[in-house]
């Protein structure tokens, strides 16, 4: 009887936490980028910085991205499905210079430069073999809470991308959770 109550409440606990978990969309999103962090690793001065915020109804992401002392021309930017250590399929253009990006895909400033927008579902790019459908930013935000996400920026001299981040994300705090002081 006691190994049923115990079940009882670990399962309750879960769906409270699993519920929370879920609404909780909202929050901010950051990384820096170098060259290090590329897959394979580049030895090359590059950095740069992403911070984004995610509105709370997970509608969209706005976003800042700033770099400098990149060695090759800026080709494009994008936030990239992998984790840490992969290289993975491309979710959303941030920049491009190539004319490969989605209609109103800003162009990518030269070195040292900044861009700023905001991403909506209708900028997310299918990524079929990962799972990620066109249009789904649920599944953009679910792995960016998940630290599943990468910002990279590709260049001339590294087509491949010549400096990355991985996405860390830190959600809203709970409004009214237990035991807040009101």
């Amino acid at each position: 009887m006691r190994k049923q109550a115990i079940f009882v409440v670990v399962a309750v606990m879960a769906l409270v936490w699993g519920a929370a978990a879920s609404a909780q969309v909202g929050g901010t999103a950051a990384t820096r980028l170098r060259a290090f962090d590329e897959v394979p690793a580049i030895s090359a001065p590059g950095a740069g910085h992403f911070s984004a915020t995610i509105a709370d109804d997970g509608s969209a992401i706005e976003y800042h991205l700033s770099y400098f002392n990149v060695e090759g021309v800026v080709a494009q930017s994008h936030i990239h499905f992998a984790q840490r250590g992969v290289n993975g399929g491309i979710t959303v253009f941030l920049c491009s210079n190539l004319g490969n990006g989605p209609v109103g895909t800003q162009a990518c400033p030269t070195s040292p430069g900044e861009i700023s927008g905001t991403i909506h579902a209708g900028d997310v790019l299918a990524v079929n073999s990962q799972g990620i459908g066109a249009g789904e930013l649920f599944s953009v935000l679910r792995a960016m809470r998940a630290g599943i996400t990468y910002v990279n920026l590709h260049t001339d001299q590294f087509p491949s991308g010549e400096i990355r981040g991985q996405i860390v994300f830190t959600p809203n705090p709970i409004i009214g959770s237990i035991g807040a002081e009101e």
